[in-house]
């Protein structure tokens, strides 16, 4: 069985803010896959 490797592009971005950031990821066409806030904490760091 020959080994076919598939890549897809994915882009993240990432609002940061004092007490929250947000964060985002979408495909190559645009599509959001993925999102949600997490708290800004310093022992996160």
């Amino acid at each position: 069985m020959e080994n076919q490797e598939s890549r897809v592009e994915i882009i993240l971005g990432v609002d940061t803010q004092l007490d929250i950031h947000v964060g985002v990821v979408i495909d190559a066409a645009g599509r959001v896959l993925g999102n949600g806030p997490r708290a800004s904490r310093r022992q996160n760091w």
